[in-house]
């Protein structure tokens, strides 16, 4: 998908039963008051930070925390969605189905294919803690080939040690499935694919990972970042902005509201532009940096709308370019996912994470380069 793909795309995903459908550029779904700034004057609504975060979701959350450790400094973190600490069914993993292609998802969708596979749900949460309140949080740590390769690349500072250590500090609570949580029929079926597969049974693949020498193949149960006492996420929002909201005075989150441009001061982000679910327009500075945080998506798309992307491209949709940056928007990387269902005889068990509770992992290359089974 194209830069300019990007941006007229997103504009035709389905409007949710309390929003009406426009076709403007670059907003999708999302009403003309939230998004065209001719709708209403600016507001003398204009507040100052040290920090202004685009996003509160995984990243946003994380980096919120962080930064207001230091009671001296101030932020403010801009969320699109509502507050999930009162969503039952958002906090609860195994309803985590409920969230797709509701209220809570922009639920963009993917370009026009000549051979098929148009118009894939691609689903963007509209919540706080963004995708890792919408998804089912496998959770795995990084292989240190693939470190490796990024530090051969130039990427100085990702070796597998440094990053390992950073893991390891994750205040999400990564577990591998709980006893009570593994139902006899999946339990049979890692069994089953480890003898049939000549695979391992792996008992915690973030272990082989991170600290074991790390695995070719295996079959078992994942790692969730879940709460097994009560079966709740154990979500970037949960994790991180739970515990300080409303405790730290230096912490601001503004809920249901839209940022439509990041605003510049030559060459320097300066702050941002955005909309309240009520329609007022307001402006909230930062002293410091903008974060950009809105995901693989949206943190683009309000890039391009701001002015930085492939000048030629904005121009023919008739936004300025401030800065000159091809890529912007492209090259978007995500792994295909396809569903294999069997009708069973006896009626599935009910003790489970989310339904998608196992793995079976199978690497097939020439011997010397698969890296040995665990003892």
């Amino acid at each position: 998908m194209s830069a300019g793909a990007l941006l007229t795309r997103c504009r035709e995903r389905r409007g949710t039963a309390s929003q009406t459908e426009y076709t403007q550029v670059g907003f999708p779904g999302i009403p003309l008051s939230h998004t065209n700034e001719r709708i209403r004057p600016v507001s003398t609504n204009e507040t100052t930070y040290d920090y202004v975060i685009v996003g509160g979701g995984t990243a946003g959350s994380v980096i919120a925390n962080r930064l207001t450790e230091d009671p001296g400094t101030t932020v403010c973190v801009i969320e699109g969605g509502p507050d999930d600490r009162d969503l039952e069914h958002v906090l609860r993993l195994r309803d985590w189905l409920s969230v797709l292609d509701s209220e809570l998802d922009y639920g963009y969708t993917t370009t026009e294919q000549p051979h098929g596979n148009s118009h894939i749900l691609h689903s963007r949460a509209r919540v706080l803690g963004g995708c890792s309140s919408h998804n089912t949080l496998i959770s795995f740590r990084p292989f240190a080939q693939d470190l490796d390769d990024w530090v051969a690349a130039g990427a100085e500072g990702w070796d597998n040690a440094t990053v390992q250590s950073y893991a390891d500090r994750i205040k999400c609570n990564i577990v591998p499935i709980a006893e009570k949580d593994r139902n006899t029929m999946v339990k049979d079926w890692v069994s089953s694919a480890s003898q049939a597969a000549d695979v391992p049974v792996v008992e915690d693949f973030n272990a082989l990972t991170s600290h074991g020498g790390g695995f070719s193949d295996g079959a078992g149960f994942l790692s969730i970042a879940y709460d097994p006492y009560t079966g709740y996420r154990s979500s970037a929002s949960v994790a991180y902005l739970h515990p300080v909201m409303d405790v730290r005075e230096n912490l601001t989150v503004l809920l249901e509201t839209w940022v439509g441009r990041v605003l510049f001061d030559g060459d320097r982000a300066t702050g941002v532009s955005a909309t309240t679910k009520d329609g007022e327009r307001i402006t909230v500075n930062a002293r410091q940096e903008v974060i950009v945080a809105a995901g693989a998506v949206d943190s683009p798309r309000l890039l391009m709308l701001s002015g930085v992307g492939n000048a030629e491209e904005l121009g023919a949709l008739g936004i300025e370019s401030r800065h000159h940056l091809p890529g912007v928007g492209e090259n978007l990387q995500d792994h295909p996912e396809s569903i294999i269902m069997w009708e069973t005889t006896k009626r599935v068990p009910e003790n489970t994470v989310m339904h998608s509770d196992a793995a079976l992992f199978v690497r097939r290359g020439t011997a010397a380069t698969r890296i040995p089974a665990p003892t």
